[in-house]
């Protein structure tokens, strides 16, 4: 499937699946590493805390998911997809 074909999975088509299947479970721990492993993990967790406060239930629900990710990494989208397209060839 994808992964066989090596075709790229924006990290916007990560983080709007809806489906949960074993390729979708792959890059949603591909995506938790790329984070975590990287100089933005502190305002990766400070993002993980905010959504999940029930405060915040409007926002997380109305606003696009790379967007709100994006502004917690203080980066641009065009940034993150760079970085994930290259964290994803260095696995």
């Amino acid at each position: 499937a994808e992964i066989a074909r090596k075709r790229t999975v924006s990290i916007k088509d990560v983080l709007e699946r809806s489906q949960v299947d074993g390729l979708s479970y792959c890059y949603y721990w591909a995506t938790v590493h790329f984070l975590i492993q990287s100089p933005m993990c502190n305002r990766f967790f400070d993002y993980l805390r905010y959504v999940r406060e029930p405060a915040h239930l409007g926002e997380v629900e109305t606003t696009d998911r790379v967007t709100l990710l994006c502004r917690f990494l203080a980066i641009t989208p065009e940034e993150l997809e760079k970085r994930w397209e290259k964290h994803l060839s260095q696995l």
